[in-house]
């Protein structure tokens, strides 16, 4: 009975030693994963309780490589978006800036026509006076000349 009893410890030893070292393993793991080392690897062989916690430790690393994953592509989407918000930003800056140039091309363009439309008004205003000046001139003369005949005649 003594030997049966050995055998019966060594084979108790056997198994918590291969109990101990999977769970080490799995604690090991679980460690590694909750530092953010999502290439842990997780050894789940077996069918026994702690190869079904392997099991679900593995799962939830897949979960977090997928969570980063899809974290990575928002970051991504988010960048790219920005960049089409500064793209529009900077179109429409420019097609504001070439607006108002465009008026103030047309404003300048307009100014200019109306000093030129003013310099020809006061010309044709200083032409009038000077015209006015000779028609009076004549006119006094034609009075002159009137009354010079209207005196001989008497």
């Amino acid at each position: 009975m003594g030997e049966m009893r050995a055998k019966i410890n060594d084979a108790n030893s056997g198994v918590a030693e291969t109990i101990a070292t999977a769970e080490i393993g799995l604690n090991g793991a679980m460690t590694r994963l909750t530092k953010g080392d999502l290439d842990a690897e997780v050894k789940d062989s077996g069918s026994d309780e702690i190869a079904d916690m392997a099991r679900s430790v593995e799962t939830f690393r897949e979960n977090a490589r997928e969570a980063e994953r899809l974290r990575a592509q928002n970051k991504e989407a988010e960048e790219r978006a920005e960049e089409q918000r500064r793209t529009a930003l900077h179109e429409m800056a420019d097609g504001f800036e070439s607006s108002v140039n465009t008026l103030v091309t047309e404003l300048l363009t307009a100014v200019n026509e109306m000093r030129d439309t003013a310099d020809n008004m006061e010309r044709n205003a200083g032409d009038n006076v000077t015209r006015a000046a000779e028609v009076n001139e004549a006119s006094q003369n034609a009075s002159s000349n009137v009354s010079s005949v209207s005196s001989a005649t008497e």
